[in-house]
């Protein structure tokens, strides 16, 4: 077995179409043997290369930086098995999340198998968020557009709609312009002018 050489020992697969219809396949056999002592990883050759060849003409040091970049087998089983699958369409969505489900569930170990059907998931529904519209552009502090259709006057609190900034760091520095004619209950002047 694999696992009594190393924990998580690495397999490597060529970067086209046949090398990845491999990895996939065997990273299918491999969830029933996994367990949390027990992973894999996954390496792709790009250009063209295959490890034997690789190995012959660079050695160890040509092969290292391949290792280094091997994905943990659930990052690879996903990229796999939603590579070129369509998801436009609720039906279509529905049946990559049903096979990334049964997927998780050939994993004998219960604890792992919800850790992989998470992780599954989790990239499933982040890949399927929609972009969010652009926002609508913030108000200017201290305006509100006025119901004419487009004039606005200075004002900072709904209860007090005479109350006006003078100071545009602080937002409000009195309440000297409110007008005596003012008549919100909570009027933040109310206090200062006369009766």
């Amino acid at each position: 077995m694999l696992w009594q050489i190393s924990p998580e020992p690495v397999l490597c697969f060529d970067g086209d179409g046949a090398g990845a219809r491999a990895a996939a396949r065997s990273a299918e056999l491999a969830l029933p043997l996994l367990s949390p002592e027990r992973s894999l990883k996954l390496a792709t050759l790009t250009g063209g290369e295959d490890p034997d060849t690789l190995v012959r003409k660079g050695g160890a040091a040509a092969f290292q930086p391949v290792l280094d970049a091997a994905r943990p087998l659930s990052v690879a089983l996903y990229d796999l098995v939603t590579k070129d699958k369509p998801r436009e369409t609720p039906e279509q969505r529905a049946a990559l999340r049903a096979r990334l489900e049964e997927l998780a569930r050939l994993i004998p170990d219960k604890m792992l198998a919800g850790e992989y059907r998470r992780a599954l998931l989790d990239r499933f529904f982040e890949a399927g968020r929609r972009p969010m519209p652009p926002a609508a552009p913030a108000a200017r502090p201290g305006r509100r557009r006025a119901a004419n259709g487009g004039a606005s006057r200075r004002w900072a609190s709904p209860a007090c709609p005479g109350r006006r900034s003078t100071s545009p760091a602080s937002g409000w520095n009195g309440p000297a312009t409110c007008s005596p004619s003012c008549s919100a209950t909570r009027c933040c002047c109310r206090r200062s002018r006369s009766r």
